[in-house]
C-alpha cells in the first residue's frame, strides 16, 4: 500500500497554526517519498465572521499560511453558508465545488 496524502485535522485558528506548521515539518522528515499531497482539515468556521469582507480577509490569511507551510489543500472552511464563486473564486485552495454548474 502506498500513502499518497497526509492530512492534519485541527482547529486552524491563528493561534494554532505555528504548532501545526512545526508538526508538519517534523512529519515531512519521515514521510514516504510517494506522498504527493499534504492537507489540513479545520473545524467549520461558522459564525466567526461579521460579513463577507471578514471571511475573505481570514481566508486570504489562511491561504498565505498554507503556502508558507507547504500545505496543498485545506478543507472544512465553512462560512455558515456556501460562498458564491464570485465571493471566493480567487482562493485556489478551496474545493472546486464552487465552480460546478448544474
Amino acid at each position: 500500500m502506498k500513502i499518497r496524502s497526509v492530512t492534519v485535522n485541527s482547529d486552524l485558528s491563528v493561534h494554532e497554526r505555528e504548532s501545526i506548521s512545526s508538526l508538519l515539518e517534523d512529519a515531512r522528515r519521515s514521510m514516504p517519498f510517494e506522498v504527493e499531497t499534504v492537507r489540513a482539515s479545520t473545524v467549520p468556521q461558522n459564525g466567526q465572521y461579521e460579513g463577507k469582507e471578514s471571511a475573505i480577509s481570514s481566508a486570504i490569511e489562511m491561504e498565505e499560511w498554507a503556502e508558507c507551510s507547504k500545505i496543498d489543500y485545506i478543507g472544512g472552511f465553512g462560512l455558515g453558508r456556501y460562498p458564491s464563486s464570485e465571493d471566493l473564486k480567487f482562493l485556489k485552495w478551496l474545493p472546486d465545488i464552487f465552480d460546478r454548474t448544474e
